[in-house]
C-alpha cells in the first residue's frame, strides 16, 4: 500500500509547508476518527505507534506504523478525504523535489540523493496518484524531476517503467511548458527502434542540462551512431555558453567523448579538453560527471600505454561510482570492471583482476550477454597468458570473429541502448576487443 502519512518536522525551525501540511493531514485523519488530532499523536507516541528517526541534524522524520496508516487510510476514503489529502500530498513532494533537483549536479549530491531514497516510497505514492487521477501536468513535472536522480543512482529500469505508466495517461500533444518531460516520457517509453524528428527537435533545443544528457544517451536516432554524434556535437554548442556550470563542463566531456571515439587522430587532443571537464566537475564538486570523466581519460592513458595511470584513474571513477550507489551508476559498469581486471594484470595485481573478473562473470551469467561474455573471456584470456597458461590463452584468439558479428547490433558504448554501431568500429571498441589478447606470449 502506499504510503501517505510520512511527514518531516523542524523541531527547531519556522512553520513551514512540512508543518502545514502535516497539520493538514492530522486534520483531516482526526475529523475522520472523530478525535482530536493532538490526543491522536499524544497517544500514539507514549505507545511507541509513532516512530521519530533522527534524519540529520535539526530535522527529525516521523513513520506512522503500518497497521495506523492503514487505518487512518481507510477512515480517510469512508470520509471523501482520501483525494484532498493525496493531492496535498503531492503537491508536497512534487515542490520538494522540484527545489532539489538543481542541487544534485553540485556539491550538495550526496546529501541530496539521500534525501530522497528516505522519500521513496512518498515519492511512488506521489507520482503514483498523479497518474492513477490522470493529472497529467503533475505527473509529467514529477517525473521530469525524479529523473537525474534515477539516472545518478544507476536506476534506470525504473525511470522506464515510471516513463511507461505515465506515457498512458499523456494526450498526444504536450502540456504547454512541459514539452520537454512530454518528449523524454515518450522517449524512455518507446519500444521503437528510433526517435521521431519532432522529438530530437525539442530535445536538441531544449537548453536542459538532464536532456543534454538524454540527448546523448537515450536518443536514438535513424542515421546510425556517427551520424548521432554529429548532430550531437553540433547540438552542443549552445552549452558552451550555458548558465549551469555543469552543463557546460558536460557539453564538454560529451563533446570530447565523441572525438575520442569517432574523431580522426585527435584523441591526444581529446584528453586535454577531458581534464579541462575534470577539472571542472572537481570545482563543482559533481561526482558523477567526475566519475565520466575519470573513466574516459582512464581510456586515454591506456591508449598512451601507460597502464599505472590508466589503472589509478578508474579506481577513483569506481570509488566514486560506489559513493552514488555502486557501479551501476556509472555508465557500462561491466566494462568498468573488466578493464580494472586488466589494467590491474598488466600492472602486476593477477589476483586482483581475478576477483574482478569474477564479478564480472557473475553479471553476465545473470545478464545472458552475448558481448559482455566475450569481453569478460578475453579479459580472462590476457590475464591466463600473463600467469603463464598460453593454452588456455590461446583458446581465445578466435574470439575476434566473434565479436566482429556481434557487435554490428551491439548498443553505443555510454547508453546500454540505442542505435547499431556502424562499420568500421571506433577505435574505443577496437581496444576492448583486440587489445586484452594481443602480445607476445
Amino acid at each position: 500500500m502506499d504510503r501517505l502519512l510520512v511527514v518531516v518536522a523542524e523541531p527547531d525551525g519556522p512553520a513551514d509547508r512540512a508543518a502545514r501540511t502535516q497539520a493538514a493531514q492530522s486534520e483531516a485523519v482526526s475529523e475522520a476518527a472523530g478525535i482530536q488530532a493532538a490526543q491522536v499523536q499524544e497517544a500514539q507516541v507514549q505507545e511507541a505507534q509513532i516512530q521519530a528517526a533522527q534524519r540529520r541534524p535539526a530535522q527529525v522524520r516521523y513513520r506512522l506504523l503500518e497497521t495506523v496508516r492503514a487505518y487512518a487510510a481507510e477512515r480517510l476514503e469512508e470520509a471523501g478525504e482520501a483525494r484532498a489529502v493525496r493531492d496535498r500530498h503531492l503537491g508536497y513532494f512534487l515542490g520538494t523535489v522540484e527545489e532539489s533537483e538543481p542541487g544534485l549536479r553540485t556539491a550538495d549530491q550526496l546529501g541530496l540523493l539521500a534525501m530522497l531514497d528516505a522519500e521513496r516510497g512518498n515519492l511512488d505514492a506521489a507520482l503514483g496518484h498523479a497518474v492513477r487521477t490522470g493529472q497529467e501536468r503533475q505527473a509529467l513535472r514529477l517525473f521530469m524531476a525524479r529523473l537525474w536522480a534515477w539516472t545518478v543512482r544507476g536506476r534506470g529500469d525504473e525511470a522506464a517503467g515510471w516513463a511507461r505508466a505515465v506515457r498512458a495517461v499523456l494526450g498526444e500533444a504536450a502540456p504547454p511548458g512541459l514539452e520537454l518531460p512530454h518528449t523524454l516520457c515518450v522517449l524512455l517509453a518507446s519500444d521503437g527502434p528510433y526517435a521521431a524528428p519532432e522529438a530530437l527537435r525539442v530535445v536538441e533545443e531544449s537548453g536542459h542540462p538532464v536532456a543534454l544528457w538524454a540527448w546523448i544517451v537515450g536518443v536514438r536516432p535513424s542515421g546510425g551512431a556517427v551520424d548521432h554524434w554529429r548532430r550531437a556535437l553540433a547540438a552542443m554548442r549552445a552549452f558552451g555558453d550555458h548558465e549551469d556550470p555543469w552543463a557546460r563542463a558536460t557539453g564538454l566531456l560529451m563533446g570530447e567523448i565523441g572525438e575520442f571515439e569517432y574523431g580522426r587522430g585527435r584523441a591526444r587532443a581529446a584528453e586535454g579538453w577531458l581534464r579541462e571537464a575534470l577539472a571542472r566537475y572537481r570545482a563543482l564538486g559533481e561526482r558523477w560527471g567526475l566519475s565520466l570523466a575519470l573513466y574516459w581519460l582512464s581510456l586515454a592513458a591506456e591508449n598512451r600505454g601507460d597502464a599505472a595511470e590508466a589503472l589509478a584513474l578508474l579506481e577513483e571513477a569506481a570509488e566514486l561510482a560506489g559513493l552514488l550507489g555502486g557501479l551501476e551508476s556509472v555508465p557500462v559498469p561491466l566494462m568498468l570492471r573488466v578493464r580494472l581486471a586488466q589494467l590491474r594484470a598488466r600492472t602486476g595485481d593477477l589476483v586482483g583482476a581475478e576477483r574482478e573478473l569474477t564479478w564480472a562473470g557473475e553479471v553476465v551469467g545473470r545478464t545472458r550477454d552475448l558481448v559482455a561474455a566475450a569481453r569478460v573471456r578475453q579479459a580472462a584470456g590476457e590475464v591466463a597468458r600473463r600467469r603463464g597458461a598460453l593454452g588456455a590463452a590461446r583458446t581465445l584468439r578466435g574470439l575476434d570473429g566473434v565479436l566482429d558479428g556481434v557487435l554490428d547490433g551491439v548498443p553505443r558504448v555510454c547508453s546500454g541502448g540505442g542505435a547499431p554501431r556502424p562499420r568500421p568500429r571506433p577505435r574505443f571498441v577496437r581496444a576492448v576487443a583486440r587489445a586484452p589478447i594481443e602480445g607476445r606470449d
